[in-house]
C-alpha cells in the first residue's frame, strides 16, 4: 500500500521531475522508485510540446531485473536526455497503484483476471491515463532519444505498430468476430482493415480519452462469472495486443479525437523479426526483442481447463447424446477399451 502524501499523489496522477544519485536503486542508473516519484514537486516535470510528460516507466516482478534484461534497461539510461525520469514499477507497486488509481467500474472486471500479466497489461492503461509519459517493456532496446516531435502535431497518443507478416495475419484472423460484432453494433460497414498495434511501447499525455475506450473494451471482453470464462481468458483479446488494436479502431471511427492516436511505424520503433519484411534491420530508435516472460507466467490453469473440456468433456457429451437419441447403442462404447489394448 502506499504510504501518505506517496499514496495520496499517485491515485491524483500527479508526476514530478527528479534524476536519482548513481546507484541508489537495485536496478542501477537514475533509475527511482514510484514512491520517490510521488514525493516530487509537481513544477520539476518536463513536458513535450503535446503535453507529454518526459517520465519513461517499466516494470517487473520485483527490483532487480533478469540478466537478459538489464543492458536493454541501461540503453534507456544512454539514450534518454538527462532531463528525464526513469521509473521502475515492482509487481507490488503496480497492484497498489491500481487499486488506488483505476476507475471503481473497472474494479469487477480486474477482479476476475487470473494471469498475473492481465493485471500488468491493465496497470500500464491506467498508468498513461492518470500520469502519462512512455511506457516500454523491459525486452525494449533504446538505440536514439525517441523523437515524438516528427508525427503530427495532433499526436497526443502513441501505440507500437505490429510487427510482422506473420503477426498481422495472425491477430487478423483472431480480430475478425470482434470486427463483425463492432460493425453490427454501429451499422458502419468497414473501411479498411484496423491497423495492429500493441502494447510494448506506449506514450500518451496523462487524461486522454482513449485509455478510458480500452479499459471500457476490456470490460467488455472480460471474462464473466460462469464457469468456461471463469478460467479461460485468451490474453491477447482481454488486455493485450487485439484489445488495443481493436479500442484504436473504433476510438478512430466514432470520436472526434480520433486522428490523435497516432501509431510509432515499426521500421523505426519496433525492429523486424527474421521472418518479417526486413531482415536483421536495426531500427532507428526501439528494438523490441521478444523474450516473451510473459507467456511463462499463468498459464497452467488455463491448458488444464481446456485439455479437460476437449478430451472428456467434449466426447462424454458426445456418447450421452449418441445413446439418448437412440442411434447408438451404449454396449457399442464399452468395445472402445478393447479396441485400444485396455
Amino acid at each position: 500500500m502506499w504510504r501518505g502524501t506517496a499514496r495520496t499523489m499517485i491515485a491524483l496522477g500527479i508526476a514530478s521531475g527528479f534524476v536519482a544519485a548513481a546507484g541508489s536503486h537495485p536496478a542501477g542508473g537514475r533509475t527511482i522508485t514510484p514512491d520517490q516519484l510521488a514525493a516530487l514537486s509537481p513544477d520539476k516535470i518536463g513536458t513535450l510540446p503535446n503535453g507529454m510528460p518526459k517520465i519513461l516507466h517499466q516494470t517487473w516482478r520485483e527490483e532487480t531485473l533478469l540478466p537478459k534484461h538489464q543492458p536493454f534497461f541501461d540503453s534507456w539510461e544512454r539514450c534518454l536526455p538527462k532531463d528525464w525520469i526513469h521509473v521502475l514499477w515492482t509487481d507490488a507497486d503496480a497492484n497498489a497503484f491500481i487499486e488506488a488509481s483505476a476507475p471503481y467500474w473497472l474494479v469487477p472486471t480486474l477482479r476476475l483476471y487470473h494471469h498475473p500479466i492481465q493485471l500488468v497489461d491493465m496497470f500500464r492503461y491506467v498508468l498513461m491515463s492518470r500520469i502519462g509519459g512512455v511506457y516500454s517493456d523491459l525486452d525494449n532496446e533504446c538505440f536514439d532519444t525517441p523523437d515524438f516531435s516528427r508525427f503530427s502535431a495532433v499526436c497526443e497518443v502513441y501505440l507500437a505498430e505490429t510487427c510482422c507478416n506473420s503477426s498481422n495475419l495472425d491477430q487478423e484472423g483472431r480480430m475478425e468476430a470482434s470486427l463483425q460484432k463492432w460493425e453490427r453494433m454501429t451499422s458502419r460497414p468497414r473501411t479498411a482493415q484496423p491497423a495492429g498495434s500493441q502494447n510494448s511501447l506506449l506514450a500518451s499525455k496523462p487524461g486522454h480519452p482513449f485509455w478510458l475506450w480500452v479499459m471500457a473494451l476490456a470490460i467488455e471482453n472480460g471474462p464473466r462469472v460462469n464457469f468456461f470464462q471463469a478460467f479461460v481468458q485468451p490474453i491477447h483479446s482481454t488486455v493485450g495486443v487485439d484489445l488495443i488494436s481493436m479500442a484504436h479502431y473504433q476510438f478512430a471511427s466514432s470520436e472526434k479525437q480520433g486522428d490523435s492516436v497516432c501509431l510509432l511505424p515499426a521500421l523505426d520503433w519496433h525492429g523486424m523479426e527474421k521472418d518479417g519484411w526486413v531482415s536483421d534491420h536495426k531500427p532507428r530508435y526501439v528494438k523490441h526483442h521478444g523474450t516473451h516472460v510473459w507467456k511463462s507466467s499463468g498459464k497452467t490453469v488455463e491448458k488444464v481447463v481446456i485439455g479437460i473440456l476437449k478430451w472428456i468433456v467434449l466426447p462424454v457429451g458426445c456418447m450421452v447424446a449418441l445413446v439418448r437419441s437412440g442411434k447408438v447403442e451404449l454396449r457399442w462404447f464399452r468395445r472402445i477399451p478393447v479396441m485400444l489394448g485396455f
